[in-house]
């Protein structure tokens, strides 16, 4: 490109033609950037869809998930609510709160959750925890904490857990509310 001030002086018109070239470029090169950008956001959106993040914590054996803290793990959950007993917080309509942890899975752990209410019956009912694409059925409901055993995967390099309710059963925005999620070594 032509030093703009001196090519003015010798034509104004050459001067006008060669700002629109440099114009041109700049706009192609432009389209290009938003193009990569489009397609860079399209894969991430693909991503954060088929694949959670996982949160890393070294050498974790226990975990343990209180309504009150910030929602990191989850993405699916509400404000908390505050009562004088307890805090509680709602999972979305959708019906599954799920996320991976740095847990070694060579070892069995005992998972709970206090559950503080179920919008229907028939979500109560349908109130599952999977982990390794598997159901894990409860041992115990009493109370509403229900507990389970999660079996050692030696082959698996994360917990990754779901829990589950019915969305069909949900008439409302939400679906059941939480207090607590207690994840302990055995």
């Amino acid at each position: 490109m032509q030093n703009l001030s001196s090519l003015f002086q010798e034509s104004p018109e050459a001067c006008l033609a060669e700002i629109e070239r440099v114009l041109e470029n700049l706009h192609g090169s432009m389209q290009g950037v938003v193009q990569r950008l489009d397609s860079m956001a399209e894969l991430y959106e693909q991503y954060l869809k088929t694949r959670l993040p996982m949160v890393q914590i070294p050498s974790m054996d226990n975990w343990i998930y209180d309504a009150r803290m910030a929602p990191l793990y989850f993405d699916s959950v509400y404000l908390p609510e505050v009562y004088p007993e307890y805090v509680k917080r709602w999972v979305n309509a959708g019906g599954i709160l799920k996320t991976r942890l740095a847990m070694p899975r060579s070892r069995q752990y005992r998972f709970a959750i206090q559950i503080r209410e179920f919008v229907s019956d028939e979500i109560e009912n349908s109130f599952q925890l999977i982990v390794d694409g598997a159901v894990c059925p409860w041992i115990s409901s009493e109370n509403k904490l229900f507990s389970t055993v999660i079996p050692e995967n030696a082959e698996a390099d994360c917990l990754e857990f779901a829990l589950v309710a019915d969305p069909q059963a949900c008439v409302h925005d939400v679906s059941f509310s939480f207090s607590t999620i207690t994840i302990t070594a055995i």
